[in-house]
């Protein structure tokens, strides 16, 4: 039954087809997608992992930050002369402020020791631990566990080493947190819910362990020690005979280590629950595939079955049998081919019945004459045994010659390529009628002409100046023949086969087979072109949405205009207004060979169409605008005929319009075109923003610094300004460097808070007419230090910290801070230094009158190479040379 059912047949080829390679490839998937999804999970877990011991080392971090904070405070309050009560007071209000700590206290040089919490009485707790390190060591302590001796609580206490505004130690400032709470937050460092945790100190004790439930829990020696070699990575142990998952991390602020341990099943939960759902979508696909294959095969089979019953039918005698043809394929050529069979079929078997009965009547006359002619009745037996031997001969060459041609004309009726052949000189010999459906000819006006006369006289083929010479010199495949239409307009691509023709070894002509294949070629062409459209605007989303802090306003806006030029062709230009006092659209950017047509006044938006655009708040195209809503600063552009096309695309925030982005082309804007122009508007208005917003944090950065100088300069009348003086001379300087903007504005900073340590300096020293004795100088000496403490909570840039501690270190490394030992100094110390001496020189002070410009140069330069950098100087010297006036704008300022 199997080998006579065409459509079993069938279902089985389908199934064993497209099963093998689905299994093969569901075996190869699930294999690769498990791994895939086994790493995915262990990067995200070991991703959340790393942000929850960040977030534990940042609390830890945050608690040494509010110590360091209130021992500074100390500091500052040490010329008050508190007594111990006042102090007991300051801290239990700061342990008020931050509630982690148990209690805050502070053991003094002289053995004074005021706490948050009261302590027993009879304790020198400089003999304590804590206070023993913290002092050896100049450094922040963290203890191990322990009970504290006034609460009996479990506590661990950080400690640090607090000096006075001269650098002399004072004592330690120490806090307590409760081992409670901090368990607490290290417990959410885990990798599942019931995670098992071991804490270890730095020389690998255990401090404590987190069980989650479990009743018992242990940690071998060697599990450790290859949880240590694979630091940062998930291995697999065996733990009493349970898999287990585990990992070893840091706590870097504290030189913790703690080891996480999870049972396999429950790690791995998600990834099993991912693969059950994986098994179930390839037991469905299968499913539908049969299904698939059944009906596709009872679609298939359908019209064989038709020709089969119709077979049958004229194996039985049935001619006139008759088959609607429904299908428009190679299935409905068979049924052409079998209704043109069976008319012939039915024609011949009538033609035959007509013969038949003619040659009964011609043996009914013979039988007549057979009483005449009995002597000739054998030879006319014999010649009528030839007669019909002849007449099945002739008849079964008849109906061989009607099948193939029959045959052959089907095949060229239905064929949709062109084929044609040409002679030896060119002239066409034969054209099929697809030369009607292609180009629009009859073949009448074809035949006979050289091929010459439908190819496109305009087209140069590559390589190739005759083309009729090329076809007869050698044979092609897939040559592209542009050939025209009657309408001498439409050019059309005709992928072309051809092969010579010899007869007896002599050329006598080509033949030629193709097919217009134009709309692909125009299809083909139009997606390299939108593929370079998405490219160029990809490119410019991503400079938008990651750049904006290292662009100036006009050079992001500049970007913009510069890429939409580049986006489209034919633009004459390309401008970006943005909206001023809701009035007036002032110009910022501009590119395009028209560009110095482009007025730059602002432009109000009740006289041009940029206007009505800011107003409806959408996208509007030249030929929307009303009669006379073009500007005159708008209107001699289009007088040139230069622009054929204009749109104007609003830059909008929200529902808020902040721009107009203005694109004039030469030929029409397509409507493709301004479906990326409105998507890059808003990549674009986005960016305008966020540096707007940009620029207007850093004026705000440099208006507080500036304040607080102005606050620390007013001790001192001969100084006020020098701070902003020094910003400037350094920012000039650094220009001529060259350094990027964003180190000129870090240089800025660095000069405007060069001095800031002044605050901690007595104003009696600092406003001292006179000398100042070798004590004061010593103070006045400690202002760098006192700078760089001040700032260092800040978290200021590197370079900046730099500037202000090592500004008074000389280019030989001597002068102060004396501490501070560097092999050399970094350029923005070298830069401050030399603006800080030319600034001061140039100044009027209380006991000497300021220098000239001249003679500051000349001090600069003697002190070249020992106090000064060397290339610094001739910076200073080159602008004093080129841009003097510069310098006595600051000056005078």
């Amino acid at each position: 039954m199997f080998k006579r059912n065409y459509r079993l047949r069938l279902i089985a080829v389908f199934l064993v087809i497209t099963s093998i390679p689905l299994l093969f490839m569901g075996v190869m998937m699930q294999m690769g997608f498990q791994n895939y999804i086994m790493d995915l999970y262990n990067g995200k877990i070991m991703h959340q992992l790393d942000s929850q011991i960040n977030m534990t080392d940042q609390w830890f971090q945050n608690k040494i930050q509010n110590l360091k904070t209130v021992g500074q405070a100390v500091t500052l309050l040490e010329d008050k002369s508190l007594g111990l009560e006042e102090l007991n007071k300051y801290l239990e209000n700061q342990r008020k402020h931050v509630p982690e700590f148990f209690n805050i206290f502070i053991t003094l040089e002289n053995g004074l020791s005021p706490a948050a919490l009261e302590s027993k009485p009879g304790i020198d707790f400089r003999e304590r631990p804590w206070y023993v390190k913290a002092k050896e060591k100049s450094a922040t302590i963290i203890s191990q566990p322990y009970d504290d001796i006034i609460t009996g609580t479990e506590v661990i206490t950080i400690s640090l080493p607090i000096w006075d505004q001269q650098g002399k130690f004072m004592g330690v400032i120490g806090g307590d947190l409760d081992l409670t709470s901090m368990k607490n937050m290290v417990r959410y460092i885990n990798i599942t819910d019931k995670s098992t945790q071991f804490v270890l100190d730095g020389q690998g004790k255990i401090l404590w362990e987190d069980l989650h439930g479990r009743d018992k829990a242990t940690i071998d020696s060697r599990d450790l020690e290859k949880l240590k070699n694979g630091k940062g990575s998930f291995l697999q142990i065996d733990q009493n005979g349970r898999p287990m998952i585990a990992t070893y991390v840091d706590l870097p602020t504290v030189g913790w280590q703690i080891a996480v341990f999870s049972d396999m099943a429950d790690y791995y939960g998600y990834v099993n629950r991912i693969k059950y759902i994986f098994y179930g979508l390839a037991a469905a696909t299968m499913g539908i595939m049969i299904l698939s294959a059944f009906i596709a095969s009872k679609q298939i089979s359908k019209p064989m079955i038709e020709l089969k019953t119709a077979v049958q039918g004229v194996s039985m005698g049935k001619f006139d049998i008759h088959i609607e043809r429904k299908y428009h394929d190679e299935i409905g050529e068979v049924i052409d081919a079998f209704n043109q069979m069976s008319a012939t079929i039915h024609q011949n078997y009538q033609d035959l019945t007509q013969q038949a009965v003619q040659l009964m009547d011609g043996n009914q006359q013979l039988q007549d004459m057979n009483i005449q002619l009995e002597l000739s009745y054998e030879q006319l037996q014999e010649m009528n045994m030839e007669l019909e031997a002849s007449f099945e001969q002739l008849q079964a060459t008849s109906e061989q010659l009607n099948h193939s041609e029959q045959k052959y004309r089907l095949l060229i009726a239905n064929i949709t390529d062109l084929v044609w052949t040409i002679d030896e000189d060119g002239n066409t010999t034969y054209i099929n009628d697809s030369v009607g459906d292609i180009l629009g000819y009859k073949k009448e006006d074809i035949l006979g002409k050289p091929i010459e006369s439908i190819l496109c006289p305009y087209h140069d083929y590559e390589n190739c100046s005759d083309i009729i010479g090329a076809l007869k010199e050698k044979d092609f495949n897939n040559l592209d023949l542009w050939m025209l239409a009657k309408d001498q307009e439409k050019r059309h691509i005709i992928e072309t086969t051809t092969r010579r023709l010899f007869h007896e070894g002599r050329f006598v002509g080509v033949q030629g087979v193709g097919r217009d294949v134009t709309e692909y070629v125009k299809m083909k062409q139009e997606i390299i072109n939108r593929n370079k459209e998405l490219t160029v605007f990809n490119e410019l989303s991503y400079a938008l949405t990651n750049s904006i802090s290292n662009l100036k306003m006009d050079v992001l806006l500049s970007n913009i205009v510069s890429k939409v030029v580049e986006l489209m062709e034919d633009v004459a230009i390309c401008t970006i207004r943005l909206l001023e006092n809701d009035k007036e659209l002032v110009l910022k950017a501009c590119t395009g060979p028209l560009a110095h047509m482009i007025t730059q006044e602002a432009i109000l938006v009740d006289q041009d169409g940029m206007g009505m655009a800011v107003k409806k708040k959408r996208v509007l195209s030249l030929k929307e605008l009303e009669d006379g809503y073009i500007s005159s600063y708008n209107q001699h552009i289009l007088d040139t005929k230069k622009v054929n096309d204009v749109v104007f695309v609003p830059l909008m925030i929200k529902d808020n319009v902040i721009g107009i982005m203005t694109v004039s082309s030469e030929t029409k804007i397509e409507e493709s075109h301004i479906h990326i122009l409105s998507a890059l508007s808003n990549h674009a208005a986005v960016a305008i923003e966020k540096a707007r917003l940009y620029d207007q944090l850093k004026e705000a950065y440099f208006k507080t610094i500036k304040a607080l100088v102005i606050a620390i300069e007013a001790k001192d009348t001969y100084t006020q300004g020098h701070s902003a003086r020094v910003a400037h001379y350094a920012t000039l300087i650094g220009k001529h460097l060259g350094l990027t903007d964003a180190a000129l504005d870090d240089l800025q900073v660095a000069g405007i808070l060069h001095d800031v340590g002044k605050i901690g300096i007595k104003e009696t020293i600092l406003t001292k007419p006179g000398k100042l004795d070798e004590d004061e100088f010593k103070q006045i000496m400690e202002h760098p230090s006192i700078g760089n403490r001040i700032l260092e909570p800040i978290g200021l840039p590197k370079e900046i910290m730099d500037a202000v501690l090592l500004h008074h270190k000389r280019y030989d490394v001597q002068g102060y801070p004396h501490n501070i030992q560097v092999s050399e100094l970094p350029i923005f110390a070298e830069i401050i230094g030399v603006a800080d001496a030319l600034d001061a020189m140039l100044s009027k002070r209380s006991y000497r009158q300021p220098m000239s410009i001249e003679e500051g140069i000349a001090e600069l330069k003697r002190c070249s190479g020992t106090q000064f950098s060397p290339k610094i100087v001739d910076v200073m010297e080159n602008i004093y040379q080129t841009n003097v006036h510069a310098i006595r704008e600051i000056a005078g300022a």
